[in-house]
Formats: structure tokens, sequence, C-alpha cells
């Protein structure tokens, strides 16, 4: 995909949570995959995305920003 082609597109799952938890194994998948010797062009050909999990990881965590603007950290007891 050509980034002239890209569109961004918040991703709203259920609830924020449910969003923060997808984009966090997203991620974690990401710096996993990474270490791996499998090579995702043999594997996946070109239906290989290289970046599709972390832009969609964006996505979602972008999508949270107004509902969490309001959110504070509880205090820890």
């Amino acid at each position: 995909m050509s980034v002239d082609s890209f569109k961004f597109t918040e991703v709203r799952l259920n609830s924020p949570h449910d969003n923060l938890c997808a984009a966090i194994g997203l991620i974690q998948a990401e710096i996993l995959a990474e270490g791996s010797d499998l090579n995702p062009e043999v594997m996946f050909g070109s239906f290989h995305f290289r970046r599709a999990a972390l832009e969609t990881a964006v996505a979602m965590l972008v999508a949270m920003v107004g509902e969490a603007e309001d959110l504070r950290w509880h205090s820890e007891t």
C-alpha cells in the first residue's frame, strides 16, 4: 500500500478498554514477530502487510484520546 493511498480511520471496538487491550496485543505481536526467524514474505507473499498491525494499533489508540481525556490514575494506597 502506498502512503499516498492510505486514509487514516479510527477503529472503535465495544469500549475504550477493548481498544486499549487490542492495541497492546497488536504491538506485543509486532515486537515478538520482529525477533522471529520466519520470513513473512515467504509465508504470506503479497498478502503480507508490514505495518498493518501498527497502523491498526494507532487507529485504536487515537479513537480513545477523547474518551480518556478526563480519566485519572487511581491513587495507590
